[in-house]
């Protein structure tokens, strides 16, 4: 075992015993003082609830305040090829893509399915008013954590399991200090370097409701001269937003947005775009709305093709400097990997 976990079953908000575990005290501390919850999968969200009812009650939980990011979480269903430990099916999904192990896993008693929680030192603002490049830097990190760690890629990181919630699932926690995101970061950060607030493609990958969001609002801006009244732009995008709303429902059956949550999206698109937008936009739907539906139908690969070519660059340069004499140890710290990947690597190269 890697990395020691400790397991936490029946955990519940009315026992002080858990407060004592640093994890869970830090998340009940950092938990919105109102949250929305879902008393049952698939049942839809409540109203804003006072924190301790909220954990006590919800099955689901709103776990990071509306503006500010403490904890990245990761939904992930299918395990790594190589995992055989008797663990949950997914718990070592983070050992096998070397990355950083989660501050606490909440684990389905049935299927093993985990979800994996990321507690953040410095919280990121996400606000309209905040910076945009610490948010993209968020979300190329949650992006690239994605694909490693063979999580959801359309995950909407709104809502997470409640680990307070004790039916039907345990919580697995370890002692790793809170992350900056640096720690997180594995980033190639040439192909990362060019972000700019215009380009749609800089979006995806978010969850579903920002792919919807940001997809069909470049749309919106291109079509507004073609509107004389606010209807006619917003029976425009709601057409848009409807039709890529079923392209995600193709591939992620269970991830298809609600009418009322498309609605929701279609009214800030709309609204927005009638009393602000003045410039001319470049239409975008033929590329971009194909583009996300290949990318869904894949279920994230066609996200994963520049991280398997960077990969190789790695694997191609590691074999050369441990072909030169180089320590394995030594290599590992150059490019940044673990050392028990090089060994892996060059393993296979003598197959």
């Amino acid at each position: 075992m890697p990395l020691q976990y400790a397991t936490a079953k029946n955990v519940t908000v009315d026992n002080p015993a858990f407060f004592e575990i640093p994890p869970l005290r830090r998340f009940y501390e950092k938990a919105p003082s109102w949250s929305r919850i879902a008393l049952e999968r698939g049942k839809g969200l409540t109203k804003p609830l006072p924190k301790k009812t909220a954990l006590r009650d919800g099955q689901l939980i709103q776990f990071n305040s509306a503006k500010l990011v403490s904890y990245l979480v990761f939904d992930i269903d299918e395990p790594h090829p190589d995992d055989s430990s008797d663990y949950p099916s997914c718990f070592y999904n983070w050992f096998y893509a070397d990355v950083p192990p989660p501050t606490f896993i909440v684990s389905n008693n049935k299927n093993g399915h985990c979800q994996y929680f990321y507690e953040l030192k410095t919280p990121v603002s996400i606000s309209h008013k905040s910076a945009p490049k610490p948010q993209f830097y968020l979300h190329a990190i949650r992006k690239q954590m994605t694909l490693e760690l063979n999580a959801d890629s359309a995950y909407t990181h709104a809502i997470s399991k409640n680990p307070f919630n004790c039916e039907k699932q345990t919580v697995y926690y370890c002692l790793a200090e809170p992350y900056e995101l640096s720690d997180l970061d594995n980033l190639d950060h040439e192909q990362n370097s060019n972000f700019k607030p215009s380009n749609p493609d800089d979006y995806l990958g978010l969850g579903r409701n920002n792919d919807i969001f940001h997809t069909v609002r470049f749309d919106a801006y291109a079509y507004k001269a073609n509107c004389d009244r606010y209807e006619q732009l917003y029976d425009f995008i709601l057409s848009e937003c409807r039709a890529l709303n079923a392209e995600i429902g193709k591939s992620h059956p269970n991830g298809k947005l609600s009418d009322n949550e498309v609605r929701s999206t279609v009214k800030s698109i709309a609204r927005w775009t009638w009393d602000n937008y003045t410039g001319r936009g470049k239409h975008a739907d033929k590329y971009f709305s194909k583009q996300q539906a290949k990318r869904g139908k894949k279920g994230g690969k066609a996200y994963g093709n520049k991280i398997k070519k960077n990969n190789a660059r790695k694997r191609q340069k590691a074999l050369k400097l441990v072909e030169q004499g180089i320590s394995k140890a030594e290599v590992a710290r150059q490019l940044k990997i673990s050392r028990k990947t090089v060994t892996r690597w060059c393993q296979d190269a003598q197959k």
